[in-house]
């Protein structure tokens, strides 16, 4: 996600409209953040995402809404993406779970089998996604993200 976010970036940057990127997840050094500092965060993302919308700013973000409040009570939930605009363009990238586990082997983060396997089924529900696959080579990848960002953009 990060190396296509930053190339995405690259290319939006030779474009003359305002964005900005935006990080759902909660940045930590030594240990995980608590639950209040992970929703504050995600919390800020959301309203940051909102006045990006109502100025004409588009807003590029690394995970959405899906993942940020899975874990969260299910009204929670629910209440949280009811207040969440809804997202013009979804890029989903597609990893085996092995390759997944491969590349973030050795950082604190590391995701079970299962838990990626969860990660795919709500992934599979976002209606209207756009699915990368990672055994591609990004620059063919790129060009599928870009034309369809284009595309929204100049709707």
């Amino acid at each position: 996600k990060s190396t296509h976010l930053k190339i995405i970036c690259e290319h939006l940057n030779k474009l003359p409209f305002k964005k900005e990127v935006i990080h759902f997840a909660t940045v930590f050094k030594n240990k995980k953040p608590g639950r209040l500092k992970r929703a504050v965060t995600r919390s800020l993302s959301i309203f940051r995402i909102w006045k990006n919308k109502i100025i004409g700013k588009v807003s590029i973000t690394d995970r959405y809404i899906y993942l940020t409040f899975r874990k969260n009570h299910y009204l929670l939930r629910k209440l949280l993406r009811l207040l969440t605009p809804e997202p013009d363009i979804v890029f989903v990238m597609r990893a085996s779970p092995d390759e997944i586990r491969k590349r973030k082997e050795g950082q604190r983060d590391q995701l079970s089998i299962k838990a990626i396997e969860e990660l795919y089924n709500i992934y599979n529900k976002i209606p209207g996604k756009i699915n990368i696959d990672t055994k591609k080579p990004i620059k063919e990848n790129l060009n599928i993200e870009m034309d369809s960002i284009l595309a929204e953009v100049l709707k």
